[in-house]
């Protein structure tokens, strides 16, 4: 299935970091651009997937693999009453790269109160890089199925959005020498 077939969660915003390349010694994911994606969508049986992806995003392989990214998703029940309980919402996800996926432990789910909403809002964060012995231009996603076993069935709520650098391989060239010699 292409990537185009499932929903897109799109809203983007860009921000910028730059290294002058002289002083202090920075490393090329210090002085990389960093990029903002986010989305929202609405899960359930009528609904069931949702992808948020560097690449659908920017159109192509952008991501640095061999640096960080950042990746969150959160999300509740839309009902009300179902939100207020401690069910938790009948979601799978995954973190994904062109080389596989970042294994999720439970340790890596948190839920917690949001007493001005009055529901209980679930959440997933994960922080790694693709390869750091090999940065190139990669894809980074989330995706995010609703399990269609869930009863009874019900619609979720979903926030996704990840933090990234685009690569540049100018800022890999520059590590390799000193900036400041004459």
């Amino acid at each position: 299935m292409k990537l185009q077939e499932y929903l897109p969660m799109l809203l983007i915003s860009i921000t910028i970091s730059s290294c002058n390349g002289c002083g202090d010694p920075q490393s090329a994911c210090e002085c990389e651009n960093e990029k903002h994606i986010e989305g929202y969508a609405t899960l359930g049986p009528a609904n069931q997937t949702a992808v948020l992806s560097t690449y659908d995003t920017d159109g192509g392989f952008t991501a640095d693999g061999g640096c960080h990214a950042n990746m969150i998703i959160s999300y509740h029940w839309s009902d009300s009453a179902r939100a207020a309980s401690e069910e938790m919402p009948c979601l799978n996800y995954s973190f994904e790269t062109v080389n596989g996926y970042f294994p999720i432990g439970s340790e890596s789910l948190t839920k917690e109160w949001d007493s001005y909403h009055g529901y209980y809002h679930w959440g997933v964060n994960i922080n790694e890089a693709s390869d750091f012995s090999n940065p190139e231009a990669i894809l980074y996603k989330i995706v995010c199925t609703y399990n269609s076993s869930c009863q009874p069935p019900g619609d979720i709520e979903l926030h996704a959005e990840m933090f990234y650098k685009v690569y540049n391989e100018a800022q890999y060239e520059r590590e390799e020498k000193d900036p400041c010699a004459n």
